[in-house]
This record gives C-alpha cells, structure tokens and sequence, in this order.
C-alpha cells in the first residue's frame, strides 16, 4: 500500500493543540518524536512522576474536558525547551525544562481554565514513556 503524507502534526504537551511539522526524523522503536512528551496532571490525578504509568485522559487538563484550552495558540520549541502560550488574554513563554518553568506554565492554564490556586494542574514530561 502506498500513500502520500500531505500534512504533519504533533502535540507535544498533552491535550493542547497540534503543531504542523515540515519533516520528522523517525527512529525504530521510538515513538513519535515530541508527541505527548508533557502533560497537565490534575491536582488529584494520582499521577507520580517516579513511577509513571498510563492513566485516562480525565485525569489530565485536556481539550476534551475543558474547551477554553482551543483558544490557546501553543508553541514548543524541542531545542530550546520554551513552550510559548499566547491568545488575547493571556501570554507567557516557559522554559519547560526547569521545574520553576513547569510550575510557572502550569499556573498559568490553571487560570485559563479557571481553576482555583489550589487545583492548579502540575506539568510533567514523559519521557520516555508514551
């Protein structure tokens, strides 16, 4: 079977929007390059960060679940680590790499959605895990 890719997405932070791609590099048994490699936890997700494990996508701040999520423009840059969040309101780029930044992009979806200081989601990486 044969077919033509004519557009290229991933999304890098979990239940955000989609970021076009030009090209990918693939790697055998990797899987798709800065696909999913961070998310929003909830407060009461049970998620830990040392022992990862697959969890339903409720427990996550995600479009499915809170739509405003839409009106956010998203952008992470892999080399840098910046993850940038931008719509009329609301504006801040974070080094998702350092914990001060997770922490920092976290509060600010946690306002956008309109969650209360103490229910303010936690954003972790995945990495490796998928």
């Amino acid at each position: 079977m044969l077919g033509n890719v004519r557009d290229l997405f991933h999304y890098p932070v979990k239940g955000l929007n989609a970021q076009s791609l030009d090209h990918v590099q693939l790697e055998p048994n990797r899987g798709f390059p800065f696909d999913r490699v961070f998310g929003y936890a909830r407060h009461d997700s049970g998620f830990d960060p040392n022992n990862p494990k697959p969890l339903p996508k409720s427990r996550f701040v995600v479009l499915a679940h809170d739509a405003v999520l839409a009106t956010l423009d998203t952008r992470y840059d892999p080399t840098t680590g910046v993850l940038t969040l931008v719509n009329d309101e609301t504006n801040g780029s974070f080094d998702i790499n350092s914990s001060e930044g997770r922490a920092s992009a976290a509060r600010l979806v946690g306002k956008h959605v309109g969650l209360i200081s103490d229910k303010y989601p936690t954003l972790h990486a995945s990495d490796p895990h998928r």
